[in-house]
């Protein structure tokens, strides 16, 4: 499954979220968006309605600092909405995010 790249790197309107190992990031996101872009790769043959991502792409004219994916995320905190958020080395893996996931794909 892992064949095609050793690294992933997850960008949201043109900003780097996460970055790591394929294996790491694809089953253990750190980054709400990570998860959430994850929860849509359709993997039931049931017909059941896929799920998306609430909210919509904020447009290049409403990017505002903080972070990108603040209004469609569902762990956002108030610094979220204001300055710059860094990158994050977590131990051979980067995350954009004040409140990572703990790695395993589910709010804290």
């Amino acid at each position: 499954m892992y064949e095609n790249a050793d690294e992933v790197a997850v960008l949201y309107g043109g900003v780097l979220m996460e970055r790591g190992p394929a294996r790491d990031v694809i089953e253990r996101p750190m980054h709400p968006y990570t998860a959430a872009l994850l929860a849509c790769v359709p993997h039931r043959r049931d017909g059941a309605r896929q799920v998306g991502i609430e909210g919509s792409v904020p447009s290049v004219a409403d990017w505002r600092p903080g972070c990108r994916f603040v209004s469609r995320c569902s762990v956002a905190q108030a610094q979220c909405q204001s300055g710059s958020i860094p990158l994050a080395d977590l131990g051979g893996r980067s995350v954009r995010c004040v409140t990572p996931l703990a790695g395993t794909g589910a709010p804290p």
